[in-house]
């Protein structure tokens, strides 16, 4: 079920995190018991880059072999928020964010999505970078937002993650890429098997 369908902005998980990322490790560091490879629309994503800025908050990124996770193509990702923070109200924080970057930024579009019983809920968007006014990346995301319990029984909320990047010259082939591909990509992340996440104390 399509909620909304606005021009809007750019993105992170619970801010802004789409394109810039905040230092992590030196080295990958699995600290939610995702180290195994995943796999989606066909495609084998191995941990590349990891990062727990704080107690509440991991991040994990996963990238096809010999893709670099500052040029990437696609890439996976598993975010996990040890706040109580329930799907629908970050996916609204989400889109909050989105429309006031939408203001600048001509390409930003988004969707949200949910479940029947609205306990999951999708985002997916579009944004993009210029210079001097000549497009030089465009970025299709997609955010799954769900409640997950954790072996301590405590609450979190995970947003699984998929992110498709076209950069110039190759900008307009990305643009019919997504055209062609964008629903099917959206029905493979709602059914994908979720990560079960084990946080050592």
């Amino acid at each position: 079920m399509v909620i909304s369908f606005t021009a809007s902005n750019f993105g992170l998980v619970l801010a802004d995190d789409s394109v810039e990322t905040e230092p992590g490790d030196l080295e990958p560091i699995d600290r939610i018991g995702v180290a195994e490879p995943l796999v989606f629309n066909e495609t084998v994503f191995n941990l590349a880059w990891t990062a727990h800025p704080d107690e509440t908050y991991y991040a994990q990124e996963y990238l096809p072999e010999g893709e670099d996770v500052e040029t990437f193509d696609q890439m996976l990702a598993v975010h996990v928020f040890l706040r109580d923070i329930k799907p629908k109200k970050a996916v609204e924080q989400k889109a909050k964010e989105l429309n006031k970057r939408g203001k600048k930024d001509p390409v930003c579009k988004y969707a949200i999505w949910s479940n029947p019983d609205k306990m999951e809920f999708i985002i997916d968007f579009m944004v993009g970078e210029s210079e001097n006014n000549i497009s030089t990346l465009v970025e299709f995301d997609i955010y799954r937002y769900k409640e997950i319990h954790l072996d301590n029984g405590k609450k979190a909320l995970m947003v699984l993650m998929y992110c498709k990047r076209g950069y110039r010259p190759n900008i307009r082939p990305f643009f019919k890429w997504l055209a062609d591909t964008r629903m099917d990509l959206i029905d493979k992340m709602t059914t994908m098997e979720i990560p079960v996440v084990t946080i050592a104390e």
